[in-house]
């Protein structure tokens, strides 16, 4: 999936910023950029799931300007240039050692040849390129600067092309810290936030606290709607009874108005049937009213007992973990000194030996490297005494061949024995004039060595020292930080433990202020449930029947 497709380019109030890092990803493609893109592509997918820290470290804009700097120094173009440089860096010396060859064998061929005056030195006669048979030392050393001069051009011309490339690289990169930036921006604010400072520990804090209030506010609100439930049953309960006592009083008027009317063996038919109706009313109006009390002392017993449940577990459980919160910053201060104690000093004290005894190698291998400059120094000095030699074994080569010339001239008799003798000299003058110039060649060659063996011994006792104090400075600043971490982290949980233990301690307080109040209101419900069941029920028709039957005596 392209960028021009992801969520971000869904998103209308960053469009924009998907479609400009679109066209931007598009010019580093033909740039050489592929893993950048696609690092981008995936932020462009899932930046609702991403922090700008981890936004920022997937982008990596330095590593854009390194894969443009990579792909555009390993093009067709760059390694033909570094190949020709590479020609160019040898012709010198394959030509000059060919002229040599060349030379050497001319001039053999003309020491041998019979009749010659052989009057001309080696370098005059390759110089005239002996008779036109081999190419003139001018030519020669005409054609070495030539290669030179082309060796020297390649050179800056391929420095000037990893200018351009790194002057590309950065125009891009810059251009490219633009777009990083809104796209970081954006997933700042629609991605996953972190805890960075004390506002975010104060704002979880604030959660814990709203939680315990809200669970504390429900308990609250679930106790006085259990309150306010059973006094709406118990009002309810006495409006019922009131309700039947007056429909019985009404009932019972009624037939003593009618009894009164009649006889007076109506009347104790109508009492006797009133009586009967009394006990039983009086019996039922008992059991009910019994049945109601034990019902709600039951119902009243089983809340007490589940309340105080409640209660104990509450304050068991708030105890329970402000015991563990206690236990685990206990532990985290025990682990956290016995990682330093155990791991952290031993690994300091190791490192120290290992410091010290590093430096004593060191202090030895300088001591080696000193010993090997100076005998470099002794056989460049060899070298140079065997360059003597041999110039001093050219020079009287040269003079034997001058001796020779001149006997042969002097002594025509014996020509055939001069010339015998002269093929003898002119060997061994060859022999000698190679190995002369073999022993310059090798005396050059250790001198260059030995120069490396010295500048690499500079450099390696340099690059040494500053990586072994890199190193200090690292572990020392990494000691540094790792204390400050686990000072503020000691810190923050203490500080977030603290808050924890307050609150849930104010959260205890405030349930214990509670308990005694919800148990004496059920104490209360009781008494009133049992008031309730002792009251005496008082007919008001007996006094109208005392009425009646005077009234019927009378009669």
């Amino acid at each position: 999936m392209g960028i021009r497709e992801s969520k971000l380019a869904k998103n209308t109030n960053y469009s924009h910023i998907a479609t400009n890092l679109a066209d931007l990803m598009d010019e580093g493609q033909k740039l050489g950029v592929s893993e950048g893109i696609q690092r981008v592509e995936l932020i462009c997918e899932q930046y609702k799931s991403l922090t700008p820290h981890t936004a920022y470290l997937w982008l990596d804009p330095s590593g854009f300007q390194r894969e443009i700097e990579e792909a555009q120094t390993n093009t067709r173009w760059m390694h033909f240039v570094r190949g020709l440089r590479n020609i160019f860096s040898l012709a010198p010396l394959i030509t000059t050692w060919i002229g040599l060859y060349e030379g050497v064998n001319a001039y053999q061929q003309y020491i041998s040849t019979p009749g010659s005056n052989k009057q001309g030195s080696f370098l005059t006669l390759w110089q005239a390129g002996f008779d036109g048979r081999v190419l003139p030392f001018t030519v020669t050393a005409l054609l070495d600067v030539v290669f030179l001069i082309g060796y020297l051009l390649l050179i800056l011309y391929e420095q000037y092309l990893e200018s351009q490339v790194m002057n590309k690289a950065a125009k891009y990169t810059k251009h490219l810290q633009s777009k990083v930036d809104e796209l970081v921006t954006c997933v700042a604010e629609e991605g996953y936030p972190l805890i960075t400072d004390q506002s975010d520990l104060d704002r979880a804090v604030n959660g814990i606290k709203s939680v315990v209030d809200s669970t504390t506010e429900a308990l609250k609100q679930i106790v006085d709607h259990t309150v306010t439930s059973l006094n709406t049953m118990m009002e309810q309960n006495f409006k019922d009874f009131k309700q039947c006592l007056s429909d019985n009083s009404e009932l019972v008027r009624t037939s003593i108005d009618g009894a009164a009317q009649t006889n007076a063996t109506a009347l104790e038919k109508v009492e006797q049937s009133l009586n009967v109706l009394l006990n039983t009313s009086h019996t039922t109006l008992k059991q009910y009213i019994d049945h109601a009390t034990d019902t709600q002392n039951q119902g009243l017993v089983r809340f007490e007992h589940t309340l105080q449940t409640t209660l104990s577990n509450t304050s068991s459980t708030i105890q329970d973990m402000v015991d563990t919160a206690t236990q685990s910053v206990t532990a985290t201060h025990t682990n956290v000194e016995r990682l330093m104690t155990n791991t952290v000093v031993p690994m300091m004290e190791g490192f120290h030996q290992d410091m010290a005894s590093l430096h004593a190698e060191l202090a030895n291998y300088q001591g080696r490297i000193n010993n090997l400059s100076q005998v470099g120094q002794e056989l460049a000095t060899a070298g140079q005494k065997l360059a003597d030699a041999s110039q001093n074994l050219i020079d009287n080569a040269d003079r034997y061949v001058e001796v020779g010339d001149n006997i042969n001239g002097q002594l025509a008799a014996l020509n055939a024995t001069q010339t015998e003798v002269l093929r003898e000299m002119e060997g061994v003058a060859g022999g000698v004039t190679t190995a002369a110039g073999h022993m310059n060649i090798a005396s050059t060659n250790m001198m260059n060595a030995t120069q490396q063996i010295e500048s690499l011994t500079t450099r390696l006792g340099a690059n040494l020292d500053h990586t072994i104090e890199h190193m200090s400075r690292n572990l020392e600043y990494a000691h540094t930080q790792t204390n400050d971490t686990v000072k503020h982290l000691e810190s923050e949980v203490n500080a977030t433990i603290e808050l924890t233990s307050k609150d849930l301690q104010k959260t205890s307080r405030t349930l214990a202020q509670v308990g005694p109040e919800l148990v004496q209101s059920v104490k209360d419900l009781k008494q009133a449930s049992k008031d309730l069941s002792e009251v005496e029920v008082s007919w008001p028709f007996r006094k109208r029947r005392s009425r009646g039957t005077v009234t019927a005596g009378g009669r």
